[in-house]
């Protein structure tokens, strides 16, 4: 009951079987299978306004960005050849100069790199994984930053050295798909299909909590911005979405938002709402927590969706998909910005920390930057 054309990833004319991914055992493809990719245009993206304006950019706390959308165009500012064979996660550096790309589908090809945005060449490998760098996340200050593994492997990096300060080989006995860091830069937290949620002292490594969620793959994680909550996003047999309080380590909230995944999950910078990118049914939810209240949603074009992130202002939500990436105002309804970098599958995007620039990876291997102020 898979569609095939979401399993496979075309690759120099060969089909790759991507069940793992999916939590399914079989065996590899070893002939080709040929789909065609479908044909999108900018009118088959439907999204309905976010009728809720506090939320927009500017608000109190937030930063006013003029962005040069009407500028942007599709072709990327800048192309940097990442990980070999395969670019899982990216994250920019808080001074915006670098770039961290995670991936490796093969176990000697696995990698955590830095390069330099501009020049494209590399500054640092990160050595500490041995099988592929599921996902990566770097703290709002900028000091930490946070990988993981297919091995359940978790380690905590000084990005100020670039050397390991915590590293914890036993953390989980599966994939760690979701990871996050506290807002007041405390706390590292990680998620795993192996159903538990762990979550440590950025300061002395020490775990401080230790969830068993009744999710059948728990893939994503978001701390609210008073960090009293996580919400938690995966498969789920009634609900996709929870919301845990910290203190007392109960669910306060549950949420039935997609056909089966919450993909990823992400919290407004002004905090009252979350994003959840749904994989099967290809929804993008927008949920205010203070009214219990989906208040919008957009259904992507670009195939299953993969992950949502918003912008410094909490106006935009850049959402990557399996063929491709898109950018919406949330306030407005209307998508102002669509690029398919490639013919490869998308698996990831990101916003730099002050705005300045747009990310892009996937399955070719490359990362794709575009100026957008």
């Amino acid at each position: 009951g898979i569609d095939l054309a979401y399993v496979h990833a075309v690759k120099e004319g060969t089909a790759y079987c991507l069940a793992l991914e999916l939590g399914l055992d079989c065996d590899p493809c070893t002939e080709p299978f040929n789909f065609e990719i479908p044909k999108i245009t900018y009118d088959d993206i439907h999204v309905s306004p976010l009728y809720v304006m506090d939320y927009s950019g500017g608000g109190k706390g937030l930063p006013r960005i003029k962005y040069k959308w009407e500028n942007l165009k599709t072709d990327p500012l800048y192309t940097i050849k990442a990980i070999d064979s395969w670019t899982s996660d990216i994250a920019f550096t808080k001074d915006e100069n670098y770039i961290i790309a995670s991936g490796g589908y093969f176990e000697e090809k696995s990698g955590l790199k830095k390069y330099n945005i501009k020049t494209g060449k590399l500054v640092h490998t990160y050595h500490g994984h041995e099988e592929q760098v599921e996902t990566i996340a770097i703290s709002q200050n900028g000091a930490y930053m946070i990988s993981t593994d297919q091995t359940g492997r978790v380690i905590i990096w000084d990005l100020t050295s670039n050397k390991a300060i915590h590293k914890f080989d036993d953390a989980h006995t599966h994939w760690v798909e979701g990871v996050c860091f506290s807002h007041n830069n405390k706390y590292a937290a990680s998620a795993s299909r192996d159903g538990y949620i762990k979550i440590w002292n950025i300061n002395n490594g020490e775990l401080v909590r230790n969830f068993k969620n009744n999710f059948e793959i728990v893939s994503s994680i978001s701390f609210s911005r008073d960090n009293k909550k996580l919400i938690v996003g995966g498969i789920g047999v009634k609900d996709e979405v929870c919301i845990y309080n910290l203190p007392t380590g109960k669910i306060i909230s549950s949420y039935d938002l997609h056909t089966r995944w919450s993909k990823y999950i992400d919290t407004h910078p002004g905090g009252k709402i979350f994003i959840s990118a749904g994989d099967d049914d290809k929804n993008i939810k927008v949920v205010n927590t203070e009214i219990q209240e989906v208040n919008t949603e957009a259904g992507s074009p670009y195939g299953a969706t993969v992950k949502a992130c918003f912008d410094p202002t909490g106006k935009y939500i850049a959402v990557a998909a399996m063929w491709g990436i898109y950018v919406w105002d949330i306030n407005i309804g209307s998508v102002i910005f669509r690029a398919k970098p490639n013919e490869y599958p998308i698996e990831s995007i990101a916003f730099s920390m002050s705005g300045n620039y747009l990310a892009a990876c996937g399955r070719d291997a490359e990362v794709y930057i575009w100026k957008i102020r």
